[in-house]
Order: structure tokens, then C-alpha cells, then sequence
């Protein structure tokens, strides 16, 4: 995983407020870690995931379509927002 300025990369969430909120950062750094180990890399289709170099809870995740499906060929770009309740409740 990299990590960018999500302000140039005109992320969704960029100029949100909450910085200060709580979040297990340290159950996020795990989780993505699991993540990245797991994500498809190949020619037939992958999943590259970014995170904001100061707001840690902000993602941005590109999904190259698989070979043989209805999305071969196609890009799919993602804003990914961890909400400050991280790990105890989904949103």
C-alpha cells in the first residue's frame, strides 16, 4: 500500500472533519496489513489500495476489472472512509 496527499488525489472525504476523533489506528494498521496481503495482483484483474499520508482513516481503492466478466477492461475507483467507531461498529 502507498501512501499520498488524498487532497491532490480529490478524495471524497478530503476536507471532512474528525481528525481528532478516536480510532484503534493500531487495529486499522492490522487490518489493512491483512488486506494488502490478501488483494489479487495479476493481469486477469487487481485491487491496489492507497491511504492518506495525515488522515489515516481515508483510503482510495482501484478495482481493475476481472478477465471474462462483465467488467474486464473497466476501472472502478473507490472512496473509502473509516468511521471514528472503527473496529466496534459498522457503518
Amino acid at each position: 500500500m502507498m501512501q499520498v496527499d488524498m487532497k491532490t488525489c480529490g478524495h471524497v472525504f478530503s476536507k471532512s472533519t474528525g481528525d481528532g476523533e478516536a480510532r484503534d489506528l493500531t487495529r486499522l494498521d492490522r487490518e489493512l496489513g491483512f488486506l494488502i496481503k490478501g488483494l489479487p495482483l495479476s493481469r486477469h484483474g487487481s485491487i491496489f489500495v492507497a491511504q492518506d499520508l495525515k488522515k489515516l482513516h481515508l483510503l482510495k481503492a482501484l478495482v481493475v476489472g476481472p478477465a471474462d466478466s462483465c467488467y474486464e477492461g473497466g476501472c472502478f475507483e473507490f472512496d473509502i472512509w473509516i468511521p471514528p467507531t472503527f473496529p466496534s461498529v459498522n457503518s
